[in-house]
């Protein structure tokens, strides 16, 4: 177990200023929405709890606890699956007995649970200081779960205080579970770094046949849902030497193919913006009503993004429902049929022949700059820290 020590920031009282966090995995998504919270906050002191490597570059406002022996991806997605639910909790039970002691001696403002089963636990921390409230922090689906499932997940959420989720169809889900609790959507946001420099030019340019490969690029697990279409398409394509994918996430099991590349994670938000700008077009997965933070990052960078319309989370990706084609404006990328390849592969060699582009790249950080920006990050925070509920 790694840690390291806290700084106490200003006069205030500690349980004024304080903040736990419990997350089951110090990456992905989910864990990439709080870093960047903790990163804008530096006036409070975090303690972060959770399994993984504390991060090289932490703020020196915050403590980490960590244990090493978690592995998220193999249990998140087996516990999507209705008959193993109950291993959420039991994963994160470890976590929150390490919160819980760290409880009694910091008496936090709020303690903060990275999904359902962390915050329906930590409740227990209130024994330790009964003035701190339990936030949920909500990045999943479960309304493809059985409504007695949705029944006992209500029962186990009855003493959190709030919750905080990044769109209005998840907000619709919490409100069937979570009554009379406040819940914030807050869309996913770009950081910062994003941001910065100018658009690149776009090198597709309309009426002109392409002289290379269209450069695609793909961020974020590589879970079918998420990232099947992308990969028949994109492999297909390299083949004839229409695309060249760079994929920004697991390292593939075998040989990648002829055109495709396999990068790893990319922890270094600078490079991997590098990577959006450099990129044509990023398939960027999505839900129902909200696009995934790659997908926000890359229109940031001022990259044009194509969306399957099927969404990728398990529990909505069996065709039931869609995606709307208007989730984005046709001046920053397209939204495609996610179970039609062929519409997607037509839609990739008009753009070759210089019959059209994925979209605008000023108008791409345009829309970013209006509705993606760290500024969402800051009702976040007054919603936490201004208000007791």
């Amino acid at each position: 177990m790694a840690t390291r020590p806290v700084k106490n920031y200003g006069d205030a009282p500690p349980s004024r200023r304080s903040c736990i966090v419990v997350t089951p995995a110090l990456v992905y998504g989910s864990w990439s929405w709080l870093d960047d919270i903790i990163r804008h906050s530096p006036d409070i002191s975090w303690l972060v709890v959770g399994y993984g490597s504390i991060p090289e570059t932490a703020p020196k406002n915050v403590r980490f606890v960590t244990l090493r022996g978690g592995n998220y991806l193999k249990v998140g997605r087996l516990g999507t699956r209705t008959p193993f639910l109950w291993l959420n909790w039991l994963y994160v039970m470890p976590l929150v007995l390490i919160a819980m002691a760290h409880t009694w001696r910091i008496k936090p403002f709020i303690i903060v649970g990275n999904g359902i089963a962390s915050a329906s636990l930590l409740v227990a921390c209130r024994a330790a200081s009964p003035r701190t409230r339990v936030w949920l922090a909500y990045h999943s689906a479960i309304g493809h779960l059985p409504s007695i499932v949705r029944v006992g997940i209500r029962i186990v959420l009855a003493p959190v205080s709030g919750a905080v989720c990044n769109s209005l169809g998840n907000k619709r889900e919490l409100q069937s579970v979570m009554p009379g609790r406040r819940i914030v959507p807050v869309e996913h946001w770009a950081d910062d770094v994003f941001f910065t420099g100018d658009v690149r030019p776009s090198r597709m340019a309309p009426g002109c046949a392409s002289s290379r490969p269209i450069r695609v690029l793909y961020v974020g697990r590589t879970d079918p849902e998420k990232f099947g279409q992308c990969e028949r398409v994109c492999t297909a394509l390299a083949q004839q030497g229409l695309v060249e994918l760079t994929v920004v996430g697991p390292t593939a099991a075998v040989a990648s193919p002829p055109g495709v590349r396999f990068m790893g994670y990319v922890s270094s938000r600078a490079a991997l913006h590098e990577l959006y700008q450099d990129a044509d077009v990023t398939w960027a997965p999505a839900d129902v009503d909200y696009l995934s933070r790659p997908g926000v990052e890359s229109l940031a960078s001022g990259c044009p993004i194509i969306v399957s319309d099927i969404p990728a989370v398990e529990g909505k990706c069996d065709g039931s429902v869609r995606i709307p084609r208007n989730l984005i404006p046709k001046s920053v990328g397209v939204v495609v049929d996610g179970a039609d390849d062929r519409e997607v592969i037509a839609l990739f060699r008009s753009w070759a022949t210089g019959a059209g582009t994925p979209g605008e790249r000023e108008a791409c950080r345009m829309l970013a700059r209006a509705r993606f920006s760290s500024q969402n990050i800051r009702l976040i925070v007054d919603t936490w820290f201004s208000a007791r509920h």
